[in-house]
């Protein structure tokens, strides 16, 4: 697996002589996935521990605006054919799924159990929280 240097990533790409086949860019592509996959795991893993080191429960910050506008200003400093409109795009999702990483999302509902709204909130299809309701419980399959 080769690395990436920020020497390299603000280099001008070279022009090569020869067109590569199709198949060999394909490849090419396949190896720059999967160092890309490789470096957002191990991304993940240093996210966490952030979490863990930020402490304080449910109570800690767990989305400082500061810190990501200094992560999408150092990315989008980074040239190349992606705009920084594209760059901060790619970024703000990883940083969205580094913050759901730390801690869940909370939904809050306001209104009667058994409602549209709540039932929305609880659908694990949706994906927008992990269910932990309050005075008052939903029995499984009715009202």
């Amino acid at each position: 697996m080769t690395a990436v240097t920020p020497a390299d990533s603000q280099a001008t790409p070279e022009v090569p002589a020869e067109p590569d086949s199709i198949a060999d860019l394909r490849a090419r592509i396949d190896a720059l996935d999967s160092q890309i996959a490789h470096l957002l795991q191990e991304r993940a893993l240093v996210s966490l521990r952030v979490g863990q080191t930020k402490g304080g429960g449910d109570s800690a910050p767990i989305f400082v605006p500061n810190r990501e506008a200094e992560v999408l200003a150092n990315v989008q400093g980074v040239q190349g054919p992606l705009d920084e409109q594209a760059l901060a795009s790619i970024y703000r999702e990883i940083l969205s799924t580094s913050r759901a990483l730390q801690r869940p999302t909370r939904v809050a509902h306001l209104g009667p159990t058994a409602t549209f709204g709540h039932m929305a909130a609880l659908d694990p299809r949706r994906g927008l929280c992990h269910g932990r309701e309050g005075r008052r419980r939903l029995r499984p399959g009715g009202i």
